[in-house]
This record gives C-alpha cells, sequence and structure tokens, in this order.
C-alpha cells in the first residue's frame, strides 16, 4: 500500500532504515501473515549490501521481538495507515 511505499523506497535507495522505519515496516509484514522467518529472509536480503551488514544481530532482535518472541513478548499490532500518516508529519522515523 501506499503508506508502506516510502519505506520499501528509502530501502532499495539507500539500504538503510532508521529504527522506527523499521519497526513499521517489520510490522507491516507481520500484519500480512509473514512468519517470522520470512519477515527474517526479507531483511537478511537487504543485510548484505550496504549500511544493513551492521545491524543483522541487532535487527534479527527487533523482528523477533515484533513477533512477540523476544524481550516482553507483546504481540504488536500492525500500525494502520493512518497512525503512519501521521508519525510522518510529525517527522518521525525517516
Amino acid at each position: 500500500p501506499p503508506c508502506v511505499r516510502r519505506h520499501l523506497e528509502t530501502l532499495h535507495r539507500t539500504r538503510h532504515l532508521k529504527h522506527h522505519s523499521r519497526w513499521q515496516l517489520t510490522l507491516f509484514l507481520k500484519g500480512v501473515d509473514m512468519s517470522v522467518d520470512e519477515a527474517l529472509a526479507v531483511w537478511r536480503s537487504q543485510f548484505s549490501h550496504g549500511k544493513m551488514a551492521d545491524f543483522q544481530r541487532e535487527h534479527t532482535y527487533a523482528v523477533r521481538h515484533s513477533f512477540g518472541l523476544e524481550g516482553k513478548m507483546a504481540d504488536y499490532p500492525p500500525h494502520t495507515c493512518e497512525r503512519l500518516g501521521r508519525n510522518s508529519a510529525r517527522g518521525d522515523g525517516e
């Protein structure tokens, strides 16, 4: 959807996303019923390129955390397009 397109375009262009943008994109992947392994595969495809290589271990934890498999084991819901729009207007993420 258009509300996620900006994150994907930035990721493909720069091979990097700030934490909040990675969180939003991961929750989107979860929301379209990707498994944690499928979501990790999407991110792993970026790890061999550019700046993302520095974040592999930390990002694996963050993806597993967003799926409720690490940390406080919370089941985080995907952000709505409306919420993503509000965050963009405030300048959160990227």
